[in-house]
């Protein structure tokens, strides 16, 4: 409980400044282990990277998603949670919503990111 408390407000903070968040997981901390240089002692309970997003802000780490009725069911699989209108009314207004990935020019703008740091093109370093 205090580590997800601890997360939690560390993102809302390194948001508040700007900087990109991301929690992290891994199917080997072990790995993760010796290449930070930890004492065998050490357990890894997650891992969160900061820094300053190279993205633009409107879809930086936007990615298509399914449809909201595909993605919340009420009371049961197969009966899509209802959207209200007004409450989506309200995230549009207070610029919670994003348009629908991918945004124009998009692949243009990962495309530079990728040319920049000299990434290969199957996003894997």
């Amino acid at each position: 409980m205090d580590l997800g408390q601890a997360i939690a407000q560390a993102t809302l903070v390194g948001i508040e400044l700007g900087l990109g968040m991301c929690l992290q997981g891994s199917p080997n901390w072990e790995r993760t282990r010796k290449a930070f240089g930890l004492p065998a002692t050490c357990r890894i309970a997650a891992v969160q990277t900061l820094g300053y997003p190279v993205e633009s802000p409107d879809a930086g780490g936007q990615r298509p998603r399914l449809p909201f009725e595909q993605l919340f069911q009420l009371n049961g699989y197969g009966q899509p949670f209802p959207r209200d209108p007004k409450v989506v009314a309200e995230l549009e207004a207070s610029g919670l919503l994003q348009p629908a990935a991918p945004q124009a020019g998009r692949e243009e703008e990962l495309e530079r990111i990728r040319t920049r740091y000299k990434l290969p093109r199957n996003g894997m370093i």
